[in-house]
């Protein structure tokens, strides 16, 4: 078994979540009274949001609540979002602190990246033995890309439960989540952008002029527009990370693996007769960046989805980013 990841997996549940590996004994399996048709990936599609975290002892009794400063203490955000074939998870704790100045610090890196989740991927499902398997494209945490997530799953009411494999303490995470509706007045431009789309390419050049092949591309990413009004961006900037050498990084790893992904979520709101979107960012794996707007102006192309930030000055002159999209999958607001 993996040491100790930043992740779901990770860093400040280290013995009560352990990572990777296959399934383990499980609490209950799915809900047999959920029909999923001919695809049990069905059973998840929709936005959730976290509810809580609970830890059960190896013998099946349920134990405190995470104390102040582990992950899962007190009222974190999480949103989980699947649209039938694919997923993405982003966990943020409270009360995280913006960083100083511009860049991280290594301690302020390190502090960004225990606290905060994202990972995103295509998934996979065991109806007969009731697991959820997240198949990891990327993640904040280096170690997680490529791994096989495995999570036993309940679906209870309006609330799912997903259970990664007990740690070597016997310590069991249940984590839950409640499935939230879809937004009642969801205009028709708002509807144009649900689903998921991937990551394509990027271009830059000048405002209104010729764009090129930007000198910098993504290796993975995906961004998520839900029936619930909610977004989430997860972008890997490299598939060549390297793994942290023990199982907290140190203050330059966390600052390497910090600058090569992004991430962030909450709602989104288009403004179509201004051109632009509004990505209101609950959760930020930046903590400066939480609560703040970002602003991208649109254009759908046939299959793609292109977006402009704000135009940045290089060298006295402005450049505008064009960010290319490919739709992955359509969603319906209901």
């Amino acid at each position: 078994m993996r040491a100790f990841l930043i992740g779901i997996c990770g860093l400040a549940l280290a013995g009560a979540l352990a990572c990777g590996g296959g399934p383990a004994a499980s609490p209950a399996g799915g809900d047999a009274g959920i029909d999923a048709g001919d695809d049990p990936r069905r059973m998840f599609v929709g936005t959730w949001k976290l509810v809580r975290f609970e830890r059960y002892d190896a013998d099946g009794q349920m134990l405190p609540p995470p104390e102040s400063g582990a992950f899962g203490a007190g009222a974190p955000l999480g949103y989980i979002m699947y649209d039938g074939e694919h997923m993405g998870v982003v966990i943020q704790q409270e009360n995280r602190k913006p960083f100083a100045g511009a860049q991280p610090t290594g301690d302020e890196a390190v502090a960004a990246m225990s606290s905060y989740v994202s990972y995103f991927g295509p998934y996979t499902v065991n109806e007969a033995e009731g697991y959820v398997t997240h198949h990891v494209l990327g993640s904040n945490s280096p170690a997680m890309t490529g791994a096989d997530n495995q999570r036993f799953y309940e679906f209870s009411g309006n609330e799912l439960a997903l259970m990664p494999p007990p740690g070597d303490n016997g310590v069991q995470a249940r984590i839950v989540w409640e499935k939230m509706a879809s937004k009642a007045d969801m205009s028709a431009e708002q509807r144009r952008f649900l689903g998921f789309w991937r990551i394509n390419y990027v271009e830059q050049g000048p405002p209104g002029g010729d764009a090129q092949p930007a000198a910098s591309q993504y290796a993975a990413g995906y961004i998520i527009y839900m029936p619930s009004g909610h977004m989430a961006v997860h972008l890997l900037r490299t598939a060549d990370r390297p793994e942290y050498a023990g199982g907290r990084p140190t203050g330059d790893e966390a600052i390497s693996a910090f600058e090569t992904y992004g991430s962030y979520a909450g709602p989104f709101i288009p403004h179509p007769t201004d051109g632009y979107v509004l990505h209101r960012r609950t959760a930020a794996l930046s903590p400066g960046s939480a609560g703040v707007d970002a602003q991208r102006f649109y254009e759908f192309r046939d299959n793609e989805l292109i977006l402009m930030p704000v135009p940045r000055e290089v060298d006295g002159s402005p450049v505008q980013r064009y960010i290319h999209w490919e739709r992955l999958s359509s969603l319906d607001a209901g």
